[in-house]
């Protein structure tokens, strides 16, 4: 399982990638954006796009409020 934390050194190596497109304006479904992601040269090669549900934990977790004991 690949580390989703957003914070972390090692962080997934399409994280980036589905960061630009995510934040294009207007926001497109995170569906669209796995699809792309999927698309041949879209990753560089050996870098397996994430899932979908991969994809929604890894922004998710971004979103998550930290905590006073991890500042």
């Amino acid at each position: 399982m690949p580390n989703l934390d957003p914070n972390s050194q090692s962080r997934p190596l399409w994280a980036d990638e589905l960061l630009r497109l995510w934040q294009q304006p207007p926001q497109p479904t995170l569906t669209d954006v796995v699809k792309q992601l999927a698309r041949p040269g879209a990753l560089p090669d050996g870098v397996e796009p994430p899932s979908y549900n991969v994809a929604r934990r890894y922004l998710l977790a971004m979103a998550a409020p930290i905590s006073d004991s991890s500042i």
